[in-house]
């Protein structure tokens, strides 16, 4: 509990409302679950397992891989193996599939939207290219989105579990809920560095083997042990007061800084959407649409470039050219210094009115916004949300 409590990634879990503490909220519920149907052969804890996984599953398709962690244990444990192909393996089944079918019709009835985001996500749509320095580079961001020491400690306690009173089958049931899920993005990441997000669920199960592996040190291990972990306590503590923002401490590429300075930025598009008059806000990604219309005032519908494909949920909904007449104005929030086509397309005229960078105790960070005035949205027939799914459907 308190390496958990001092981990970056966990920390921005607990302030940030995202679908990730969903997501590792139903992977620890299902794996407690499991853990009970397996110990006890009562059949509700296998019911609520496929419920846990399928709530999981809804918030993120991620906790799906699960399956694959509850598969491996049984397979590695002889004595439970009967259990692999059970009826109670298959009640838990088919409660999952009962959560899990609405979005896979979904997924079907829209052009698998979310089904193909997942592999744009690693760029597995591009082909598959091995590139050591992203592979690195994964390494690198789970150790500083975990802290580096405990990172150490959690790979130290999943590569050699510490000899404990805990039962080898108990061990075995930590290392499959931690590596399937943690090499496959360790694999991705040879194409694309996965995000440090993604690992998440599986570092639940790692933290605990790294515990495994680190209490028998400070018990035994003399004065080096000890400052040791103590010393991988403090460097997570100290990271993750950084990530609050209550010093005025900063340094270059803070990699923490992702969640900092979104209110600055809201704060400067209000000021230009009020100086040029803007009917409705547009940003070139989905993320900072979303930010936008958290932050600015009016909590207004921020919108996304009309694509003519489905690219996320805003491409479903009512674009800026069905809600507004032709000879309205734009701002367009973008990190790209030339707008993207449907932009140029869908305007008389668009030009950068100014750049912003967000900002934290006063020092520039993150990436450079360009603010565009978007001038005369051209009157014609709107792409509806009908036509960007027959256009993807044909494109795939």
């Amino acid at each position: 509990m308190v390496a958990a409590s001092v981990m970056p990634l966990f920390a921005i879990g607990s302030i940030l409302m995202t679908i990730d503490p969903l997501s590792v909220f139903f992977w620890v519920a299902a794996a407690l679950s499991f853990w009970s149907g397996v110990q006890t052969d009562q059949k509700r804890w296998w019911m609520l397992t496929g419920l846990w996984i399928g709530l999981g599953f809804q918030a993120k398709y991620t906790n799906a891989a699960e399956l694959i962690s509850f598969a491996l244990f049984l397979l590695f444990v002889p004595e439970k193996r009967r259990l692999l192909l059970s009826g109670k393996m298959f009640l838990l089944l088919g409660t999952f599939a009962i959560l899990a079918l609405p979005i896979v019709f979904w997924n079907a009835f829209y052009g698998w939207i979310t089904a193909m985001h997942l592999f744009e996500g690693g760029d597995l749509d591009r082909g598959f290219k091995v590139n050591w320095g992203k592979f690195a580079g994964f390494w690198l961001l789970q150790a500083i989105v975990v802290s580096p020491v405990l990172f150490l400690m959690m790979l130290a306690g999943a590569i050699r579990p510490a000899e404990t009173k805990t039962a080898h089958e108990g061990k075995k049931y930590l290392l499959t809920l931690f590596w399937p899920l943690f090499l496959v993005y360790a694999w991705i990441s040879l194409n694309k560095t996965a995000n440090g997000n993604w690992t998440a669920p599986a570092l639940v199960a790692g933290l605990i083997l790294g515990a495994g592996w680190a209490v028998p040190k400070w018990s035994e291990g003399g004065k080096v042990w000890r400052g040791v972990l103590l010393a991988g306590l403090l460097i997570g503590l100290v990271e993750t007061a950084l990530l609050h923002d209550f010093l005025p401490i900063h340094f270059k590429n803070n990699p923490l800084d992702r969640a900092k300075g979104w209110g600055d930025l809201a704060g400067e598009a209000q000021k230009v959407r009020q100086e040029i008059g803007a009917d409705f806000v547009i940003a070139d990604e989905y993320q900072t649409a979303s930010l936008l219309s958290f932050y600015l005032p009016d909590r207004p519908r921020a919108f996304t470039p009309d694509w003519p494909q489905i690219m996320t949920q805003y491409s479903i909904w009512p674009s800026y050219r069905e809600k507004f007449p032709g000879g309205s104005t734009g701002l367009y929030v973008a990190e790209q210094p030339n707008p993207l086509p449907p932009i140029a397309r869908d305007f008389e005229s668009v030009r950068v009115v100014r750049t912003y960078r967000r900002s934290s105790w006063g020092k520039p960070t993150g990436p450079t916004f360009h603010f565009y005035e978007c001038k005369g949205l051209k009157s014609g027939q709107p792409t509806t949300w009908q036509d960007r799914l027959e256009y993807t459907r044909k494109s795939r």
